[in-house]
């Protein structure tokens, strides 16, 4: 709603600043004149267009956070704005010039005939209006470059700029003052030409990004175009300013065949997709991009179904038969002394072994700490990653342990951005793990909780940056 506002407010303002260069122009605004005067009325729909089409550039720009799209998308709003406000004049002119002579001379047959000549004359006004609006609503489109913002422009333009025709014949009738009825009704056609032309192009959206980490956090930014550019550029479609390691186009987002597509661009960064670097691939509602420190979350109208090509599904294959040295539910092959497993919870007792006798403690086979095989001797917990970046992955940990993005750390998570470089540390407890935050930028949260030090118990779930683990 934040965009909506700026541009209806846009508009008015350009209706406004119109009303008040021209009104003292006596040429213009007339009202003493027998026969309208299509130069004057040819330069003020120029004028109309150029204020209201500049103002809608400068809301546009400004609604992408960038200051040199405000100056230029102005400076092509106003160009396009004056052609189109010329043209909408004239044919706004055409159309109303001789439905308001209909109306005088209907007029004159007085009585029953006198209801049928207001109304007739609030439509002939709308009508005039709406002309205006919608040649300022497709000069507007043409701003982006794409089909989609021209015909939303040109609707939203249509009916915004009949909405203030509309408006401005009601105030004229009641006001009887013709230069302020004029500022109302230029403020309110460039009120309604802004809205229905911001209105139409939220209705007709396909798809966008919202950025949820970084500059413009919470700004969403539409895809409107079939090639939308992600960089440092000022003039990309979405742009990303303040961090070097971004290029200026880093990324695009393409729709191929009723698909959208997130390209990298061959960046050194790389560009990464629910923390997987990728080259190219179709975006799912809800995925997460990440470039650079920013961090976007694609959307799309209705969701987007991915289709799987026919040769890609695989026949389902038989589940193999699990032998009996191996656990039937962690698949682990069980110590051969203790029986242990990869899923015996931390601090229970082994089941004794075949024949009776004592249970003997072993240390051979020491576990390779944050290896992401399975463990294999008692006193050893297992983390299980249900889901990021390293989903289907276990980290065998046995003692004090580190979590973090950077190598060297006991779980290296490079591949999870949103990890940082050390992000907490582990530590046997009598009951399970011991976590403790290091001052993460994003938190450590334990069953959805976020927690500076905390015990974790076997099934409860520990999550990092985008990564969630399970203690085994």
């Amino acid at each position: 709603m934040t965009r909506v506002l700026l541009h209806l407010i846009a508009g008015a303002l350009g209706g406004l600043a119109v009303w008040l260069i021209a009104e003292p122009v006596p040429w213009l605004t007339s009202d003493d004149r027998q026969f309208v005067d299509l130069a004057a009325m040819s330069v003020l729909g120029a004028m109309m267009g150029l204020g209201i089409g500049g103002a809608l550039g400068a809301a546009e720009g400004l609604s992408r956070g960038s200051t040199r799209q405000a100056w230029n998308y102005a400076l092509g709003g106003m160009g396009l704005g004056l052609l189109g406000g010329f043209l909408g004049i004239y044919l706004g002119q055409s159309i109303y010039g001789p439905w308001t002579e209909f109306n005088r001379r209907l007029e004159a047959f007085g009585g029953a005939a006198l209801p049928v000549v207001f109304f007739s004359g609030i439509m002939a006004r709308t009508v005039g209006w709406a002309c205006i609006g919608l040649f300022i609503g497709l000069a507007t489109g043409l701003l982006i470059f794409s089909p989609r913002r021209l015909s939303s422009g040109a609707v939203g333009g249509l009916i915004g700029g009949a909405l203030g025709g509309f408006c401005f014949e009601i105030i004229a009738r009641i006001v009887q003052v013709p230069e302020l009825s004029r500022g109302i009704g230029f403020t309110l056609v460039g009120a309604g030409t802004g809205l229905g032309i911001s209105l139409a192009h939220q209705l007709a959206k396909q798809a966008w990004v919202r950025v949820v980490m970084g500059r413009n956090e919470g700004r969403d930014y539409l895809l409107e175009k079939e090639s939308n550019i992600l960089g440092r550029d000022e003039m990309a479609d979405v742009p990303l300013f303040g961090d070097p390691a971004i290029g200026k186009h880093h990324a695009f987002i393409l729709r191929k065949s009723g698909i959208w597509h997130l390209r990298d661009a061959g960046s050194p960064a790389g560009t990464l997709v629910n923390g997987s670097a990728v080259q190219e691939r179709p975006l799912q509602e809800g995925d997460r991009i990440a470039i650079g420190r920013y961090q976007l979350e694609f959307h799309s109208k209705g969701g987007q179904a991915i289709p799987v090509p026919e040769r890609d599904a695989a026949p389902a294959k038989a589940p193999q038969a699990v032998p009996s040295s191996a656990c039937a539910f962690c698949g682990v092959q069980k110590h051969p002394i203790t029986g242990a497993c990869a899923c015996t919870p931390l601090g229970q007792p082994a089941p004794a072994p075949a024949g009776g006798g004592p249970i003997p403690i072993t240390t051979a086979n020491p576990p390779i700490v944050g290896s992401g095989g399975p463990a294999s001797s008692v006193g050893v917990v297992d983390l299980v990653v249900t889901s990021g970046p390293y989903a289907g992955q276990r980290f065998a940990v046995s003692g004090s342990a580190s979590i973090g993005r950077q190598e060297g750390n006991t779980i290296a998570l490079p591949a999870d951005p949103s990890v940082s470089r050390r992000h907490a540390t582990l530590a046997p407890a009598p009951s399970g793990l011991q976590v403790r935050d290091e001052g993460s930028s994003n938190g450590t949260f334990v069953n959805g909780r976020r927690v500076t030090d905390a015990t974790l118990r076997p099934g409860d779930e520990l999550q990092v940056g985008e990564t969630r683990m399970r203690l085994a």
